[in-house]
């Protein structure tokens, strides 16, 4: 058997047994998914891109000092299996694009989109992402990924960049997102409520900026243009929301673990309906394509193991957070501490590292005003770090799904618009501050 298809095989079994891990009652289960993921990793290791290799070589360094210095075997194992989660909703976002791809009405959808004139779309896009990405996340990719696989480098890059900038910023105010869970985990006193709202007020108010500026335009009729043209895509996909959304009110779980149960099952029952050839293609398109995750599968794996014995090194959240400081803390140093969850992840270090570390440390003793500041400064920098680092799940989707380098990612048009998302954001956190009176230098 070749090496490839090892990898096909286990990251099947990882799905499989994360799927049902989630629907059943056995702990074994995870445990399974656990050790699926890791004959992944072993068997794609000779693959792994030179790039990927070494930093998941030096985190796996990381990792081991961390244990031989004193962090639990057990964390690093919990880890795992919040990993294996995580790639089996890789696999589901290329079970969801194979399903578009064998959309009957796909070249229909491809010819209305390139009648919309070049550049017109680009704000409905964006917004597109934005509001489908409040829930599916990563999913909406799918959507756009398969219009434009035939299309020449450039315009899959740019396609790439507008779906990140819309579907990134989306973790300032959805409650199902990693980074909102991270942050209100973290600081429970804040209520809710207050921190979407001013999540809301940064993405939109970022948005609008751009359309003023020329950027590209939110009008109706452009919003209206791109629905209709992916009209035979977009009414299902509502429906594949609403299931998840249904799912995590009434059961409690996670966005990710929803949409690992949900995908699959909508999937298969949308294909149904285009023949009885139909899922068992979308099945084969899915399992052969399995392989080209193993780089992203590794990098975040090392990345997620790492922060979570470094954190368990560092201790409790409350003990590491008492040795904090108080509500008088000075806007500057919370501005810089939340700066490095948007430095680390350059480095492929995902985004919970650094945004745990930061609101412990930080945020345990402050004040509802501090909080809120903190957290939304945290959220801002995820969100940055979202369209701009190695380190992020978005990035490394765009770069599998559209087929674009993640270089050619990292260098291109959303710089502008990460430097605006920052702007904007310290400015309405600077204005929590001064409107609660706190605004002091360091104690």
């Amino acid at each position: 058997m070749k090496r490839t298809d090892v990898v096909r095989a286990l990251l099947a079994a990882t799905s499989i047994a994360a799927f049902l891990h989630v629907v059943l009652p056995f702990p074994f289960l995870g445990d399974a998914a656990a050790v699926a993921l890791c004959g992944v990793i072993v068997s794609g290791a000779p693959g792994l891109r030179r790039g990927t290799a070494i930093l998941c070589a030096v985190l796996s360094l990381v990792t081991i000092g961390a244990l031989v210095a004193g962090a639990s075997p057990a964390a690093l194992w919990h880890q795992l299996i919040g990993a294996a989660m995580i790639a089996a909703f890789f696999h589901c976002l290329v079970v969801l694009r194979a399903t578009v791809e064998n959309h009957p009405r796909l070249p229909e959808v491809k010819q209305r989109f390139s009648a919309i004139a070049d550049g017109a779309g680009d704000g409905g896009i964006v917004l597109m992402n934005h509001i489908l990405g409040g829930v599916i996340s990563v999913g909406t990719f799918t959507i756009f990924a398969p219009i434009v696989a035939d299309a020449d480098e450039p315009h899959r890059r740019r396609m790439a960049e507008l779906c990140l900038r819309g579907m990134a910023s989306i973790v300032l105010w959805s409650p199902l997102s990693v980074a909102m869970v991270t942050v209100t985990s973290k600081l429970p006193q804040m209520p809710l409520w207050s921190v979407v709202l001013v999540g809301m007020t940064i993405a939109f108010s970022t948005f609008a900026i751009q359309s003023i500026a020329g950027v590209y335009s939110l009008k109706g009729s452009v919003l209206k243009a791109v629905i209709n043209a992916i009209m035979p895509l977009f009414g299902p996909m509502l429906i594949l929301i609403l299931a998840i959304f249904l799912a995590v009110g009434v059961t409690g779980a996670s966005a990710i673990a929803a949409m690992i149960v949900c995908v699959p099952a909508f999937a298969l029952l949308w294909a149904t309906r285009w023949g009885q050839r139909a899922p068992r293609q979308v099945l084969r398109g899915a399992y052969l394509a399995g392989n080209v995750l193993v780089n992203d599968v590794a990098l975040f794996t090392a990345s997620l193991v790492t922060a979570g014995v470094l954190v368990d090194l560092l201790g409790a959240p409350d003990a590491v957070g008492a040795a904090g400081g108080t509500s008088h803390l000075s806007f500057l140093m919370i501005a810089a501490a939340a700066s490095t969850v948007a430095l680390l992840p350059l480095a492929g270090i995902h985004m919970v590292l650094p945004a745990t570390i930061v609101l412990s440390f930080l945020g345990t003793q402050a004040d509802l005003a501090t909080q809120l500041a903190l957290g939304t400064l945290v959220m801002t920098a995820w969100a940055v770090a979202s369209m701009s680092s190695i380190g992020s799940i978005s990035m490394l989707s765009a770069s599998s799904l559209f087929r674009v380098s993640r270089k050619e990612l990292l260098l291109g048009s959303n710089a502008l618009v990460t430097a605006l998302t920052v702007a904007v954001a310290l400015t309405v956190a600077g204005l929590i501050f001064v409107t609660a009176g706190i605004f002091a230098p360091d104690a």
